[in-house]
């Protein structure tokens, strides 16, 4: 069997190679025949999940909030805008962990959590109202890391097809996420590969192992 370049590195690498890729390549992904993962399962997976996880770790929100409220006053909570599917802009929601700018505007992304703020950080329970978002519909799962309007403008004027991404709705997790491509080219080259090759098989592949990464933290500090 013979195979160019483009699909063997596809094949053994798990991602798109962005030298050969152009507006013909998104054909496959807008043909009647192609079979993403249904929505209506991964609709079920999200409001399910969004469910339990709150249940489970609603205890933490109450005092999470009051700390926060008493550290920071009002609000309890800010937005992050962030591009969503097709364009569109969302805000996700998370805990207030820094102070107010000089202005006395609600902080600014980059701002450095202080006090409480850093435990809420680096536990992970400042994105939990995320889940929030989760249930609505404004993210998913699995699916590529949403990025601010700003950082959106300025990658699709560097990287070509960057954009395109957001065929898909943001993702909790995803096929990026999960092989640790930060650098925005090799993001795209992943993100582009979940696109293409979507599956529940995929899907659940990408979910499990996302989970299973802090505990195999856990034990491997141990």
């Amino acid at each position: 069997q013979l195979l160019s370049l483009t699909a063997l590195e596809e094949s053994v690498f798990r991602r798109v190679p962005l030298e050969d890729l152009n507006v013909a390549w998104f054909q496959h992904v807008m043909h009647p025949r192609f079979r993403p993962v249904p929505r209506t399962v991964t609709r079920a997976i999200d409001i399910a999940f969004a469910v339990i996880v709150g249940l489970v770790t609603l205890p933490a929100w109450a005092p999470a909030a009051a700390f926060m409220r008493l550290s920071f006053g009002k609000p309890v909570f800010v937005e992050r805008r962030r591009i969503g599917e097709r364009g569109r802009t969302i805000s996700l929601l998370r805990f207030r962990v820094a102070r107010r700018t000089v202005t006395g505007g609600p902080p600014e992304e980059d701002a450095p959590a202080v006090g409480f703020g850093k435990f809420l950080r680096n536990t992970g329970i400042e994105r939990l109202p995320s889940l929030v978002n989760l249930a609505r519909g404004d993210i998913t799962l699995v699916g590529p890391r949403a990025v601010s309007p700003d950082r959106l403008a300025e990658l699709e004027r560097e990287i070509p097809f960057y954009g395109r991404r957001n065929m898909m709705r943001p993702g909790v997790t995803g096929w990026a996420q999960l092989r640790d491509a930060t650098e925005p080219e090799t993001e795209l080259s992943n993100d582009l590969f979940y696109l293409k090759h979507q599956s529940l098989m995929l899907y659940g592949y990408v979910l499990l192992a996302s989970l299973r990464r802090p505990l195999r933290r856990a034990v491997t500090s141990n």
